[in-house]
């Protein structure tokens, strides 16, 4: 499993912007922004989960060319 960051760098190398990432997660934008930073190294499980989740279905897309 990619760390959380790593995550959401894939989701922005995959176009989304933070505030996407938040909106489509339900997680805060101001928590993407501290992950992103390094600032936040422990995020609750249901973020990660949140994060993997959207990036899995978002990448599953990609590759069935949707």
């Amino acid at each position: 499993m990619k760390s959380p960051q790593e995550i959401i760098m894939a989701l922005k190398g995959l176009g989304f912007t933070q505030r996407d990432i938040s909106k489509h997660t339900q997680v805060p934008a101001p928590t993407i922004n501290k992950i992103l930073k390094g600032i936040t190294q422990n995020p609750r499980w249901q973020t990660v989960e949140a994060l993997q989740s959207f990036l899995d279905t978002t990448t599953q897309f990609d590759d069935e060319n949707i």
